[in-house]
């Protein structure tokens, strides 16, 4: 299904697209929201969402952009984003309204670009909680495809990333980042590529400098949505 990207020319199209992949996935529903960078004080926005439309109104009335902690997590990291457990208590009469329309279970995924803009993918259902085998082998999966998705809806809503800073890693950060990616600690890498585990981390704090993140984990993310890697 998600190979259809390649020949959708519009926001619709591509959505259309990506409500096929979220039935596959096991998800009622999904949404995508893309911030621009600029203006610095009222960045723009896109959003596109197949939720209920008794929930559509009750989030554009109650102004819940604003207050959403899907969305302000996804404004600071780039880990997926469970709902559940402590993200509970940051706003419960959000989480309580969202549960009323039939939103209780979900998975948030943000993913950025080289001119700042930030991107949110989220897919939610009305039963089923989520297992921990099914957030393990789809992780990569949906960080992979919140890049893909992120990338189309930037290009068909034409928003510029020309005047981006540029992130360039070495050839041996990127190497090392691509070991972190495929679940190899330090020392693994360390053995595979014949240098010292202190070199390793060398390059890794390199890499989270460069990239502005706190982890490996943030870090891989992140290149891989800068197609660094």
């Amino acid at each position: 299904m998600i190979e259809n990207l390649a020949a959708t020319r519009t926001p619709d199209d591509i959505f259309e697209v990506l409500v096929g992949v979220a039935g596959d996935l096991g998800f009622d529903y999904c949404a995508y929201g893309l911030q621009g960078r600029l203006p610095m004080s009222r960045p723009k926005v896109f959003t596109v969402n197949n939720y209920p439309s008794s929930w559509q109104r009750r989030y554009s009335e109650q102004s819940y952009m604003r207050s959403d902690p899907t969305v302000s997590r996804a404004n600071r990291s780039l880990l997926p984003i469970l709902w559940g457990g402590e993200m509970l208590d940051e706003n419960r009469e959000f989480w309580e309204d969202a549960h009323a329309h039939g939103l209780r279970y979900g998975w948030g995924q943000s993913s950025c670009d080289m001119s700042g803009q930030v991107g949110l993918l989220s897919f939610s259902r009305s039963c089923k909680p989520l297992t921990e085998r099914e957030i393990d082998v789809l992780s990569l999966r949906v960080a992979w495809l919140a890049n893909v998705v992120h990338e189309h809806f930037a290009d068909a809503i034409a928003v510029p990333a020309k005047d981006a800073p540029k992130i360039q890693l070495t050839e041996r950060e990127a190497e090392v980042l691509r070991w972190c990616a495929d679940g190899k600690t330090s020392a693994d890498i360390s053995e595979i590529l014949n240098i010292t585990e202190r070199t390793v981390t060398f390059h890794i704090s390199n890499s989270l400098q460069k990239l502005d993140t706190v982890n490996k984990t943030a870090a891989v993310i992140k290149a891989m949505a800068l197609r660094l890697l």
